[in-house]
């Protein structure tokens, strides 16, 4: 039964809360990583000297306020942001999942079926081949 696609379900208020959350956060982080790449070529000079060995435990998610530290998602390329939102994605959809279908039976998203719950959750398509995998099972590998 576990295996089964369960009919009906519906994404919860708190996926909704945290996928608007995420879509605001993302923009977010897109426009702070803009206005970086926007600094004069001076500015990134000096934050690359701070990049070479970054001590990890003083990295500051969104860059120091003074502009002396990038953002850590500074030099993301598309590839880092389509990784970073799948993660995010499929970790939210996980969650959302057992909570939203109440049922002990079911643990998490069955492999096979993550495709037409990411379909639900998400509306939109989840193609493997779009993180260089041919299945699901390479994605979560």
């Amino acid at each position: 039964r576990a295996e089964a696609v369960v009919e009906g379900i519906t994404p919860s208020e708190w996926f909704k809360g945290k996928l608007a959350a995420w879509t605001e956060l993302k923009k977010e982080m897109k426009k702070k990583q803009a206005e970086f790449k926007a600094k004069p070529k001076e500015a990134k000079e000096e934050a690359k000297l701070h990049e070479e060995l970054p001590d990890v435990s003083s990295l500051e998610l969104h860059g120091s306020e003074d502009g002396a530290s990038p953002p850590i998602y500074a030099h993301f390329q598309r590839e880092d942001w389509t990784l970073f939102s799948t993660r995010l994605e499929l970790h939210l959809l996980s969650h959302a999942f057992v909570e939203d279908v109440k049922d002990g039976m079911y643990l998490g998203v069955p492999i096979e079926h993550v495709a037409h719950y990411y379909r639900v959750y998400f509306k939109a398509t989840f193609t493997p081949k779009a993180l260089a995998c041919e299945d699901m099972k390479g994605v979560v590998a």
